[in-house]
Order: C-alpha cells, then structure tokens, then sequence
C-alpha cells in the first residue's frame, strides 16, 4: 500500500468512501457472538451485557461494500476461503459504526502490489458497488439541481421586487404630475421637496406654511405619501 486517508467513523463517510471505489482496514472489538456468524457469514449485533464488559480480542479487516437493505457491511476477512462467505461476512452498520467498537478506519488509495489471488469480489458484489456509486451520482446530481431551482427562485423574487418598486415610483411620478399637488417620498424633506420643485430650498418655509395642517407642528418629520400643495412661488 502507498497512499492511505483515515475515514471518520461514520456511516456516511464510510459509504461515501468505498463508493468511491476505496476500500478501507479498521479494527473491529471482537466477543463471543462473533463466532456465532450464521452460515450465511452475517456477524450479529454484540449485546449490551457484551459491550458492557472487556472484548475477547481485537482484529483488523478490509471493508470492500455495503448493503443498505440488510444494513450492513461487506467484509473481507484473512482467515480464508472456507469462513464466513468465502471468506467475507457481513457487519451491521450499528456495529461498525460505534466508535468505541470499531476505530482507525484507514482508505487504501494506492497499491504497488496487485497480486490479490483469491480477493476478486464476486459479481454480486461488484454489482452492488456498482448501483451504490449510481446512487450517489443521482444524489450529486439532484442537490445540484435543487440549488439552481432555488437560485432561480430568488432571482425571480428579486426581479419581482424589482417590478414592483418601479411601479411604485412610477405611481408617484404620475401623482405628482397633477398641477399644484406633490406626493411624499422615502427620504423626503421639506427642504429636499422645495430643491427639487422650486429650485431653492430655502422655500422649505413657504411651503411649510401652505400646508401646517397636513404637516402638523413638527416640519422635520412628513409622512411618506402625505399629498403637499405646491403653492406658486
């Protein structure tokens, strides 16, 4: 082996790396019920009276797939051809993936030496490789998709937004088109108002005055949307 990346105990990240094509050793706490494998090589969940007490031993293996309906792991084990399923078993994931059973999960990325007389996966199991790779493809691919529906989705709702303020100032452009008659905008000021009508804003008082009942006492604040008669100055 060349090159090796450990793998975080965790179901995802064990799966997302031997879909990727990488098989990887860890080491397994081992008690009694794992020699109670069934002929089929499925190894079955230690009990609690078990995990609540010393392991028998402790062993390295190669994890080379998974089964998401049998929820379990495709394992080959060093003890041979005639255990388990030609030598490989089957461990549930909650099994593996409980860090104080099962740790130092390493990928194996480079190999200098390719002679694995008797270590082929069988078809079945190249299959299952296979459609787990698929899976995860389909899966890229649909959270690819679903991030650019929600981007046009926001795009549509900021063009909207952007629509519905044009409408809006265009609304008061043509309110305030009517003769003698100015709608308050965001930001206004009386001073601003007289600038941009009169061309002074020193009018601001002027035109204050001709409209103290609409304003109130106080000059420095107007309500947006307020109507202010534009007298002739």
């Amino acid at each position: 082996m060349e090159s090796a990346q450990e793998v975080e105990v965790d179901l995802f990240a064990m799966k997302h790396c031997v879909a990727e094509g990488y098989p990887f050793v860890f080491g397994l706490s081992l008690f009694e019920s794992f020699d109670e494998m069934d002929e089929d090589g499925y190894i079955p969940m230690p009990s609690q009276e078990e995990t609540g007490r010393s392991s028998h031993g402790a062993h390295a293996m190669i994890c080379v797939g998974y089964d998401d309906e049998e929820e379990v792991f495709i394992v080959r084990n060093s003890w041979g051809e005639d255990w388990g399923d030609d030598g490989y078993c089957y461990i549930p994931y909650e099994y593996m993936t409980d860090t104080d059973l099962c740790w130092d999960c390493w990928a194996i990325q480079a190999v200098s030496d390719l002679d694995y007389e008797g270590e082929e996966l069988d078809e079945d199991e190249e299959e299952l490789e296979d459609e787990d790779e698929d899976e995860l493809e389909d899966e890229d691919e649909s959270e690819d998709e679903e991030e650019l529906e929600d981007k046009d989705e926001l795009e549509d709702e900021d063009e909207s937004e952007d629509e519905d303020e044009s409408e809006d100032e265009e609304l008061y452009e043509e309110e305030d088109d009517e003769e003698g008659i100015y709608i308050v905008q965001s930001g206004d000021s009386l001073y601003a108002i007289a600038e941009k009508i009169y061309g002074d804003g020193e009018l601001w008082r002027d035109l204050y005055e001709a409209n103290i009942d609409e304003i109130g006492d106080d000059p420095d604040y107007i309500e947006v949307g307020l109507e202010l008669f534009l007298p002739d100055l």
